[in-house]
């Protein structure tokens, strides 16, 4: 008998990477569907079912995997046919500057990828979706790295809250530090003096 375990482990993890890709499309992240991955586990579950020397165990987690993969299948392509047929409302389209989520974003100093990418879509120009900064995401992250740095070393904190105004016909970034949490306050004394 061959041991098939490191088969089995990436025809799951693609399942999984399968349900987030669609998620992420339904979701309008992605513009179009994860087709192609689709087809590569049905052709790597083909395989799996094709192999002569399988153990009982390997058979039986073959087919519990191939079952979720025809259930994930099934809801998305059901969720497809509502959305074509008008019962669900349209995807959105994220790249659309003029749908994207507008309001503050807290930044710390790890300056996660998708504030970093929020705020930088939030300047864009609602006209042409260009962005109304000449700089690229990764100059932008470094600018806010900056800006963050001289906010901390004056204020000491560690979280702030950006957020995009409009100022005639430009737009401008402000920044308002978040205050710290005080846990190390002197705890009052009973006693009096």
């Amino acid at each position: 008998m061959i041991d098939r375990r490191d088969d089995m482990d990436r025809l799951e993890f693609g399942i999984k990477r399968l349900r987030i890709d669609f998620e992420r499309f339904f979701n309008g992240a992605l513009a179009t569907p994860p087709e192609e991955l689709r087809g590569r586990l049905q052709r790597q579950i083909r395989d799996l079912r094709g192999e002569p020397l399988m153990t009982s165990a390997d058979r039986f987690r073959l087919g519990n995997l191939e079952a979720r993969f025809n259930t994930f299948n099934e809801r998305f392509r059901r969720r497809l046919l509502r959305i074509e047929r008008g019962v669900d409302p349209p995807r959105p389209n994220l790249n659309d500057p003029t749908t994207q989520p507008r309001g503050p974003v807290i930044l710390d100093p790890t300056l996660a990828p998708s504030s970093v990418e929020r705020l930088w879509r939030q300047l864009a120009d609602r006209r042409t979706g260009r962005p109304a900064i000449r700089a690229d995401l990764d100059t932008f992250r470094g600018y806010l790295a900056r800006q963050l740095e001289q906010i901390h070393s004056k204020t000491g904190c560690e979280r702030v809250e950006m957020r995009v105004e409009a100022d005639g016909d430009r737009l401008k970034l402000k920044a308002r530090p978040m205050t710290p949490r005080r846990t190390d306050r002197p705890k009052p004394t009973g006693g009096t003096q």
